[in-house]
């Protein structure tokens, strides 16, 4: 399994990590999201390399910043 780790910035609350969760899980092959909301880190786990850029689109498209 491979871990990834980015920062997402504009979460406020629950239902924003609720989102950028949504947004993850329709990228094939991602597993165990983890989202905290204090920090803006996002961790998950995949089998094979994800493309960043296609993270990048999905959370930019519900109006959050990635940072990698």
């Amino acid at each position: 399994m491979i871990e990834e780790n980015f920062f997402v910035e504009g979460m406020g609350c629950a239902n924003c990590v609720k989102k950028v969760k949504k947004a993850l899980k329709q990228i094939d092959g991602i597993k165990s999201i983890k989202v905290d909301l204090a920090s803006g880190k996002v961790s998950f786990k995949s089998a094979e390399q994800v493309n960043k850029e296609q993270i990048k689109k999905l959370i930019e498209e519900i109006g959050y910043k990635v940072i990698f």
